[in-house]
């Protein structure tokens, strides 16, 4: 929900080659989502927004996008404070301030991971 963080983020993962939507908060990326007419494989956001909250963003997307991961940012908690999210395990959690490094090893530790039985082939 900040602009600065949502722009890096973007210049980050576009400059990789990754398509990026960016949304300012999560009802926004929702419409965004729905409107966008390609699959979406991951989900950034952070923890804590107006509205509605970064889990509840990903509970809502994954019914859109069931396969779609996740990583949840904060700088209000310590990593171990979100790991049992009603997520599962297709999460990351990355804590602010982060270093674009950080960030991208994440991604692709996501991505890279295998696709759980029942669920349709990513292509990432």
């Amino acid at each position: 929900d900040e602009d600065a963080i949502r722009d890096l983020i973007g210049d980050v993962l576009g400059v990789r080659g990754y398509r990026v939507l960016k949304a300012a908060e999560g009802v926004e990326a929702l419409a965004l989502a729905r409107a966008a007419g390609v699959s979406i494989d991951l989900l950034i956001t952070d923890v804590v927004m107006p509205r509605l909250s970064g889990i509840e963003l990903a509970k809502q997307l994954r019914s859109l996008e069931p396969g779609v991961r996740t990583i949840l940012m904060s700088g209000y908690a310590q990593q171990g404070s979100f790991s049992a999210t009603p997520l599962g395990d297709d999460v990351e959690i990355i804590e602010k301030p982060f270093a674009p490094s950080a960030l991208l090893t994440a991604v692709r530790r996501l991505l890279d991971r295998p696709v759980p039985a029942g669920e349709p082939p990513r292509v990432s």
